[in-house]
């Protein structure tokens, strides 16, 4: 059985997960999309479990990293493997390791270690003179979908900033300096089994407008940006011996060069619903090919 995970709110919702299922069902593969919960209690040895729409993982982080432990034990095959999630989880471990490339710069904040607001502010105001930019991008270091994301102006009015973090019950923040380019969206690259698929210009809008994202064919995609993204995939090999099976890079222009913003491998949007009829079989392809491999 191959298994689509997804949460109660979104199964049987999301397109990707549709176009996923349907296309191994036509393809003679035994496919469900159910929840991660349900999966983790009744998967099997030889079962396949593809995390696609499980967006909210972040809020239970400890449960999540249960359900995956107890789905790796279970000998079924995780998509993308345990270690490269168990990797990926927080972001203010696992981008300094891409030392090779260019990388957003990033530095923690642990409101653990700061008792006063005012002592928050001192130290942001320290980081915001490292980065030599008066606006912040603030979000946890374990998160997904711009949850409690914060655009700090120090121009503005910061305490408000400061009181929302405070309240939020979260004490491990990251910071990275503002890059007013944003306003041009993402330039984000889809690999499957570390085949470039396409890429995809997109505007999550959690800090700026939001527009329609739309495909960019590989010949079109920037060389610097596919350059950064053999370089990563260089780094999986000599690190995990392998390659992901799904993973997404977002890059961000930053005045000539690129920086990588994130890369995603645990639930990665694929962005298939932006695709037409020739990528998204591509694509569903290569997948379903991965999948059967083993």
């Amino acid at each position: 059985m191959i298994y689509i995970a997804s949460t109660k709110e979104n199964v049987g919702l999301i397109k990707e997960d549709l176009y996923i299922r349907d296309h191994f069902l036509a393809n003679g593969l035994d496919a469900t999309i159910d929840t991660i919960d349900n999966i983790s209690s009744k998967v099997l040895k030889g079962d396949a479990v593809i995390l696609k729409s499980i967006w909210g993982y972040h809020l239970e982080p400890d449960v999540f990293l249960n359900q995956i432990e107890s789905i790796n034990n279970s000998g079924a095959r995780l998509i993308n493997n345990y270690n490269f999630l168990l990797w990926n989880f927080d972001k203010l471990k696992y981008l300094p390791e891409l030392k090779e490339v260019n990388t957003v710069p990033t530095l923690e904040l642990n409101l653990s270690e700061l008792i006063h607001e005012s002592d928050i502010l001192i130290k942001l105001k320290a980081i915001s003179k490292l980065y030599k930019n008066d606006k912040l991008v603030i979000k946890p270091s374990v998160s997904a979908s711009g949850y409690r994301t914060f655009l700090l102006d120090f121009a503005n009015e910061p305490s408000l900033i400061i009181h929302d973090m405070l309240s939020s019950g979260i004490s491990k923040f990251m910071t990275q300096p503002f890059r007013e380019e944003i306003s041009h969206g993402e330039i984000s690259v889809v690999l499957i089994s570390g085949e470039l698929m396409y890429g995809v210009n997109r505007y999550p809008g959690i800090l700026y407008r939001k527009d329609t994202s739309e495909i960019i064919e590989p010949h079109k995609i920037p060389q610097e940006i596919l350059s950064q993204t053999d370089i990563v995939k260089g780094f999986f090999i000599e690190k995990f011996k392998s390659l992901p099976i799904i993973c997404r890079i977002d890059f961000l222009k930053h005045g000539e060069i690129f920086e990588i913003l994130e890369v995603e491998l645990i639930d990665p949007d694929l962005y298939f619903r932006v695709l037409d009829n020739n990528y998204l079989n591509k694509a569903l392809s290569t997948l379903l090919n991965a999948i059967k491999i083993k």
